[in-house]
């Protein structure tokens, strides 16, 4: 057979393809993970090299944010704090407007954590103890001041400006951010407000005329019940946008301010009723104290835990005179049948025939004490010598209470109702049980 040139011979071996290394992807799923690996093709972090190792492009990147000055490390964060306010990105650009401030505190550690931890400054603490409340949150400090990046020769003085004017702004947009992270997640604590007024007070500590600031620390001092700082700060900012002729600006103030003096008016006529409702209490009980001297009452405290009265309580029937009828809890104890039961207000002028009238037969199973005329029972009160009276059930309250006859232990007086046939018996182990 002919040969039939650019066809292979029978048997002959053709070219073979190069060898494929073993880092290279292999399909499509592999080549999208490696081109993620590479920043301009990034649509999710991944900082590794897919082998263990780092991903050496993107550190390489990364360090590219801590190159320059202070104030040029400063302006990058401070501009990408910005992007992601407009955004209204609130968390990220707190974080950014953080690295910012750390860069010109000369904090600016790559491989630190980025959240930075407040400045500790006395001035900030004594602002702290201030107040915050309306939202206006579309204002966003920008300012550049970044000159001639291609001049030889720093000058300090100016770098040094640019430096405080960075600070300033980045001091005012974070708190902003901590406003609207406090808004947006509707928190009952007040840590963004406190950071919020700190970070205002490092900026108006730089330039106290700086409206963002006075406007959101009144925000976060009014949120915080500080209305008076909250004023002051109010103040200030509304007459420097009256002298600028800033309408909106002015308007803004305005508002807050209406509103500022409004819950300043709420919370000094909330502080005026609790003086006034803490003042008449005491009075009521100073006028109680004088009733029960005046009458001899002994008043003694138990040991162990005091029973639960609910409501009731000793009081005047007129808080205002201390010569008025006085009413007291009563606990009647039957203890031959081991039951009690609570009275929460007997009158000085009724008797305990009165009482055992409502309150005979007893409400529990047992005939011994008798009907409502109380005829089966003798009733006896502890003493405020330690003693046992036998009370008469036609007595007005007042005369067996009086003088040292029955004792006010725990905010209420013990009467023990007894079956006539059962007291000496009992009587005997009381004394016994008492050392008489």
């Amino acid at each position: 057979m002919p040969k039939i040139h650019g066809q292979a011979s029978e048997g002959a071996a053709g070219p073979r393809p190069p060898p494929q290394d073993p880092s290279k992807p292999t399909n499509v799923d592999e080549l999208l993970t490696e081109l993620n690996r590479l920043p301009i093709f990034m649509t999710s972090l991944d900082e590794t090299d897919g082998q263990g190792g780092s991903n050496v492009q993107l550190e390489a990147l990364k360090a590219l944010q801590y190159e320059g000055s202070k104030f040029e490390i400063a302006k990058n964060f401070r501009e990408q704090g910005n992007d992601c306010a407009r955004q209204k990105n609130w968390q990220d650009a707190k974080e950014f407007y953080t690295q910012a401030l750390d860069a010109l505190r000369g904090q600016t550690n790559k491989f630190a954590d980025s959240s930075a931890a407040e400045p500790d400054d006395g001035s900030l603490k004594q602002r702290l103890e201030e107040d915050a409340g309306p939202r206006e949150v579309d204002w966003l400090d920008q300012a550049d001041g970044d000159g001639d990046d291609s001049s030889k020769v720093v000058d300090l003085e100016e770098e040094d400006r640019k430096e405080k004017e960075c600070e300033d702004i980045c001091c005012a947009n974070r708190a902003l951010c901590h406003l609207e992270l406090q808004f947006t997640a509707n928190l009952n604590r007040l840590e963004n407000y406190g950071s919020a007024v700190r970070d205002c007070t490092r900026a108006l500590a730089i330039n106290p005329n700086n409206s963002k600031a006075l406007y959101r620390s009144a925000q976060a001092l009014l949120a915080l019940d500080k209305t008076a700082p909250a004023l002051s700060a109010l103040a200030i900012g509304l007459r420097n946008a009256k002298r600028k002729n800033d309408k909106t600006s002015t308007a803004s103030f305005e508002a807050l301010l209406i509103k500022t003096e409004q819950k300043a008016r709420h919370l000094e006529d909330s502080v005026r009723e609790r003086m006034d409702r803490e003042n008449r209490q005491r009075l009521e009980q100073l006028r109680l104290q004088q009733a029960l001297k005046h009458r001899g009452i002994v008043v003694k405290r138990g040991e162990g835990q005091p029973p639960d009265l609910e409501d009731a309580k000793v009081a005047l029937v007129d808080t205002t005179d201390s010569q008025s009828e006085l009413r007291t809890p009563v606990l009647l104890l039957y203890p031959t049948a081991g039951q009690s039961e609570l009275v929460k207000e007997m009158r000085e002028s009724a008797t305990l025939a009165d009482l055992l009238a409502m309150i005979l037969p007893v409400p529990f199973e047992s005939s011994e004490f008798g009907g409502p005329d109380g005829a089966q029972v003798d009733c006896f009160v502890e003493t405020g010598a330690g003693g046992l009276r036998k009370v008469g059930k036609r007595v007005e309250w007042r005369k067996v209470i009086e003088n040292g006859e029955a004792v006010l232990r725990d905010g209420l007086i013990t009467v023990h109702v007894l079956p006539k046939g059962k007291v000496e018996g009992w009587i005997s182990e009381w004394k016994k049980r008492n050392g008489r």
